[in-house]
C-alpha cells in the first residue's frame, strides 16, 4: 500500500466490520515487519451500517453481500 496510514486503516475498517457481525473468510492482517503489506482479505455479510461499507478502503479486500430481493 502506499503509506504506513493503509494498514492501519485496512485494520480499523476490517476489525469494525467483524465487530458488527461480519465473517471473516481470509486475510485480515498485515504482512511482514518492512513495507505497508496487508494480506489479501474476503469478507461477507457485512452490516449496511460498518465504516467499509461507506469508506474507500484502499487496500486488498473484497466485499461480498447478498443484495436485497426486489419488491414488486
Amino acid at each position: 500500500m502506499a503509506n504506513p496510514r493503509r494498514p492501519e486503516a485496512m485494520e480499523r475498517l476490517i476489525g469494525g466490520a467483524v465487530s458488527a457481525g461480519a465473517r471473516l473468510h481470509t486475510g485480515g492482517a498485515g504482512i511482514g515487519t518492512r513495507g505497508y503489506y496487508y494480506a489479501p482479505t474476503v469478507l461477507s455479510e457485512i452490516p449496511l451500517g460498518a465504516a467499509i461499507m461507506n469508506e474507500e478502503p484502499f487496500g486488498p479486500v473484497a466485499l461480498i453481500n447478498r443484495s436485497a430481493p426486489r419488491r414488486r
